[in-house]
């Protein structure tokens, strides 16, 4: 499932997207989505990182193999509002192994962060 909506900036180390939840469907909590979805839509964040600067445009399919220091500042997400994830590629061996910083915030508040490792298909 893609959660990721958009792209809003991208260079050569950095990508930003945004995402937003809706009330429905698979999230049916009144109180929100829990927040571990935030590591998804980081991940998102990432995969489509590789496919931008490595296969052209898109989310490339690959496997997150590592989690480090994952920070979930929230219980849930919020629904209806603007979900911002931001990640930073720390490091890269060869053309299929990347480690990504990755934040998801909501205006100025941090929900989450993460250290990711993303072995690329």
């Amino acid at each position: 499932m893609i959660l990721l909506e958009r792209i809003t900036a991208v260079s050569a180390e950095t990508m930003k997207g945004e995402t937003h939840f809706e009330h429905g469907g698979l999230w049916k909590d009144a109180r929100g989505v829990p927040s571990a979805w935030s590591l998804e839509v980081m991940a998102q964040v990432c995969a489509a990182f590789i496919g931008w600067h490595h296969q052209g445009k898109g989310i490339r399919r690959g496997r997150l193999v590592k989690v480090h220091d994952l920070r979930l500042r929230a219980a849930y997400l919020p629904y209806g509002e603007t979900l911002a994830a931001d990640v930073t590629l720390d490091s890269q061996s060869g053309l299929n192994f990347f480690v990504f910083q990755g934040t998801l915030c909501r205006g100025a508040h941090l929900l989450a962060s993460a250290w990711m490792s993303i072995l690329a298909k």
